[in-house]
């Protein structure tokens, strides 16, 4: 197993990702006689940590050893190519901010990209810039999943402004309220749910978004948004410091 690289090349360096211990991720195994699949456990669960991986298949004969080469051969089996062959997740709860409390934050703003990974998380851009909002379902709680939610756009409150009012008021320059962009949030890959949420905007600040999940519906024709942040089951990019900042320069971005 290695650290997913986007195109593979013969000769490319190959450097075994690390197990939790630092111990390589290598296995060698020995097939049976046949034509016939067969199945293994690479590692434990807990043992991988979390990126993306790919997995490079070395046939081997009597005598050879998996670190005879350092680099690809035309000989090795690449997992995947053209997409990731794993990729290890932190668990949900872990990564929460606020470990099972009521601030369900997770990174929503960004910019597309054509190929993969699809998105880039960013929480700054330049005035006249589109901006997009994604979120990927390996970090969002799962029972966000299948569900209709509507995504706003609203100038930036900390805490103690969250706490005296929660209400949601999608910027005006949107078209308010009754302009959100509503999605159902997809397993899978990042790509089906990132939409676009403010294009070629111009005025410069300091903002949140939030996923509203209303009256939790699966159903587009029967979801209703209830235009509050409630915890803990609407996403918050925000609330302990802004999503993102519009400003004349870019500055900083967060990781993709």
């Amino acid at each position: 197993m290695v650290p997913r690289q986007h195109d593979w090349q013969v000769g490319d360096l190959l450097q075994p990702a690390a197990l939790r211990g630092g111990k390589p991720a290598i296995r060698e195994i020995e097939m049976p006689a046949g034509n016939r699949q067969e199945l293994i456990e690479f590692a434990a669960a807990d043992e991988l940590l979390p990126g993306a991986y790919d997995f490079i298949v070395r046939p081997l004969h009597y005598g050879e050893e998996s670190n005879d080469h350092a680099y690809l051969l035309r000989t090795d089996v690449i997992g995947s190519r053209r997409i990731t062959g794993v990729v290890i997740r932190e668990n949900f709860w872990k990564a929460k901010p606020v470990l099972g409390g009521c601030v369900n934050k997770v990174p929503l703003s960004g910019r597309s990209v054509a190929g993969a990974p699809y998105f880039q998380y960013s929480d700054t851009f330049e005035v006249g810039e589109n901006v997009y909002a994604a979120l990927d379902p390996g970090i969002v709680d799962p029972g966000n999943l299948g569900k209709m939610c509507a995504l706003y756009v609203i100038p930036s409150k900390d805490e103690a402004g969250w706490n005296a009012d929660n209400s949601l008021n999608h910027l005006a320059e949107l078209g308010g309220n009754s302009a959100v962009v509503k999605l159902k949030v997809q397993s899978g890959c990042v790509n089906a749910n990132k939409v676009l949420v403010w294009p070629s905007a111009m005025t410069e600040g300091e903002y949140d978004i939030v996923a509203d999940f209303g009256n939790n519906a699966s159903d587009a024709a029967s979801f209703v948004p209830d235009n509050q942040y409630n915890t803990p089951l609407d996403v918050i990019d925000g609330y302990f410091v802004p999503a993102f900042v519009w400003s004349r320069t870019r500055e900083h971005s967060k990781t993709s």
